[in-house]
């Protein structure tokens, strides 16, 4: 690995003398897009207005077991094109360290299925699996250490962006204002980002072209056994109508089973595209018992299993789609950006592709595009805390 590239001294003081950036969402394209400005010595302020952080990488507490109902892993291989600044390189960086700071595990898992065959339509072949990665204990955990070195605001909503010669200002949606910024990184959905950026001024073709770039849904079921189903592997692409992805959550390193003596199985089941969208608007009770029913169908010891917890989950913005010819022209680098309002971006796994390492990858090209501006190189490692810091 090479060592890692950093500002020196003279450059960092230019940086920190004027360019604060906020970051708005703290999902995983936002938190490395802030996590290597910081390291460039950057003022970093970063905006989510939910209470915790990861975005879809998201973990369900529940008595006695847990369950990751958005990003179930990783996948170790970088599977995408380059895009600017070597992001396939920090992201092995960024595993190596993830486990030496036991924030993440391997998952030698049974079965084949990629992390981005999650939202797939029935019946796609899925893609070549990779060694995967898991956050220890929960997904969620897997960003914690990001957060190194830069301001959080969770719970705060950002309504709106102003533009004037002193910088960008945010307001929220409490009316309370903050700023002012000289960069604004907006790491959202894109049809919000689309919508915020419209705030700011930027012409109307240029924020709707975001709106329109299509993310899909993805229903989600979460089931608790009192007993294994024996003969399935942990994790399974296409494994019934209606289903694109089935994972055994207790499988993983770190999990517990579903609180039974003694432990049952714990699974995660995701709806495929077409099933999503045509469930959008019903009841999560309701999405976790038809979903419940398709597995059931696929296996038949299911029942001789009984459910010891089911819930269901609704993911509006689930997974980009593959990359369009909109998305090419909106985000060329990997990021997109407004040549007539200089510092504002926007970056997330819709500039890229589906997955986790889109928004890995764009968050990185956004952060160097920006480091670049100032002569900075960015750094080939992210610098992560310790979770327990």
């Amino acid at each position: 690995m090479k060592e890692p590239h950093t500002a020196d001294d003279s450059k960092r003081d230019a940086v920190a003398s004027g360019d604060r950036v906020a970051v708005i969402g703290a999902g995983l394209s936002g938190l490395t897009c802030a996590n290597v400005l910081q390291r460039q010595g950057f003022h970093v302020h970063t905006f989510e207005k939910s209470r915790g952080l990861g975005g879809r990488m998201a973990t369900r507490r529940r008595e006695g077991f847990t369950a990751d109902h958005g990003a179930v892993f990783a996948d170790v291989r970088w599977d995408l094109p380059e895009v600017e600044g070597g992001a396939g390189e920090a992201w092995a960086a960024m595993l190596v360290d993830l486990e030496t700071l036991g924030a993440a595990a391997r998952w030698e898992a049974s079965g084949s299925a990629s992390e981005s065959a999650s939202g797939q339509a029935s019946g796609s072949a899925p893609a070549e699996a990779s060694q995967k990665v898991v956050g220890m204990p929960g997904m969620s955990s897997f960003v914690r250490p990001f957060v190194h070195g830069f301001e959080v605001n969770t719970a705060v909503e950002i309504a709106a962006i102003a533009s004037a010669p002193t910088g960008f200002t945010l307001r929220d949606n409490a009316d309370q204002s903050y700023g002012p910024f000289a960069h604004v990184v907006v790491a959202i959905p894109a049809a919000q980002a689309g919508a915020l950026w419209a705030t700011c001024g930027v012409d109307g073709d240029k924020a709707a072209a975001l709106s329109a770039i299509a993310m899909t849904p993805c229903m989600v079921a979460m089931i608790a056994f009192d007993g294994r189903l024996e003969g399935v592997e942990d994790v399974r692409a296409n494994p019934a109508p209606n289903l694109a992805l089935m994972v055994r959550n207790s499988a993983k390193p770190g999990r517990a089973g579903s609180g039974h003596e003694p432990p049952g199985d714990v699974w995660v089941l995701h709806a495929d595209l077409a099933w999503s969208r045509a469930h959008l608007d019903h009841s999560k009770d309701e999405i976790a018992a038809e979903l419940l029913g398709a597995l059931r169908g696929a296996f038949p010891a299911v029942e001789g299993l009984s459910v010891t917890h089911l819930e269901g989950h609704r993911w509006r913005y689930s997974a980009a789609t593959p990359v369009s010819e909109a998305q090419r022209k909106v985000a060329p680098q990997g990021y997109a950006a407004v040549p007539s309002v200089p510092g504002l971006y926007a970056c997330g796994d819709w500039c890229v592709g589906p997955g986790l390492q889109a928004a890995f990858a764009s968050g990185y090209a956004c952060a160097c595009a920006i480091a670049d501006q100032a002569g900075l190189q960015p750094s080939l490692r992210l610098q992560l805390a310790s979770p327990s810091a």
